[in-house]
């Protein structure tokens, strides 16, 4: 571009033949031009409020600024809340994974406990296994840890806490197959393919109890600590007559989550 066309230029817009307005402007940082979804968060209260919040002339600037960042608030936990609840891998807030022995040691440890103590219930009463003393086990074998598995869960639109009893498998004998039978692909695009085609209906169902009430050929036992039972279990099954050393054994007659042989068990049942 040519100095004669700048210069002519920036006579029309910003010399004497502008108008007084632009020249006034001049300078000025102008305002971009808002989106039309932009446009719609400047009449929205919150937009409103955080406008209040910054205007250091506006009678209310102190009453904004505390309904914003309460608003702040609310939001950054909720969000978190749903990223733990929705999220593969159930996490801390200081970001380490979550697991049974750092939810005991967390702000919600009375909750967790008490969830722990409807799983105990819960397999003592589906007859999956039964309080005994140690002096009682038979000889050669095999008195495995207790590992329970804990889970943030959404229900109901409610953030709940499970928590579900697993044995320390790895510490048992077991040579048989692990793995659980799945449907083929093949079988599956099948399926798709038939509910498309004839317009039919799909339900998926969660079998909440599948690795749960199938008889062993022998019986396990893993060793339970009080201090994660709660007291008024304790006194309902009569544990502290049954412990030893702080701890009391559970004899497992059936199938239980961490169960190296609890999938084989299910194919043959």
């Amino acid at each position: 571009m040519s100095a004669a066309i700048q210069s002519e230029e920036l006579h029309l817009n910003y010399g004497p033949a502008a108008s007084e307005t632009r020249r006034k402007n001049k300078g000025r940082r102008q305002r971009p031009r808002l989106e039309w979804y932009q446009h719609r968060y400047e009449q929205t209260t919150t937009a409103k409020l955080e406008r209040y919040a910054k205007d250091p002339k506006c009678k209310l600037q102190a009453q904004a600024q505390a309904i914003t960042k309460i608003i702040s608030e609310t939001n950054d936990r909720l969000q978190a809340e749903a990223l733990r609840a929705y999220s593969a891998v159930d996490m801390n807030t200081d970001g380490t994974i979550l697991t049974f022995s750092s939810a005991m040691r967390g702000p919600d440890a009375k909750a967790w406990l008490e969830a722990h103590g409807e799983e105990i219930v819960r397999l003592i009463e589906q007859g999956c296994g039964t309080f005994m003393r140690r002096s009682e086990v038979p000889k050669g074998k095999i008195v495995t840890y207790y590992n329970p598995q804990v889970k943030i869960k959404m229900k109901n639109g409610k953030l709940v806490k499970r928590v579900r009893g697993a044995v320390g498998g790895d510490r048992l004998t077991y040579d048989g197959p692990t793995s659980a039978l799945v449907a083929a692909l093949e079988t599956i695009r099948l399926l798709l393919n038939a509910i498309v085609t004839e317009g039919a209906s799909m339900m998926c169902i969660d079998i909440k109890d599948y690795y749960l009430g199938t008889p062993l050929a022998e019986p396990e036992y893993m060793s339970v600590s009080l201090k994660h039972i709660p007291l008024d279990i304790q006194l309902k099954y009569n544990l502290k007559e049954l412990a030893h050393n702080g701890s009391v054994v559970m004899r497992l007659g059936t199938t239980v989550y961490g169960l190296k042989s609890a999938d084989d068990y299910h194919k043959t049942d």
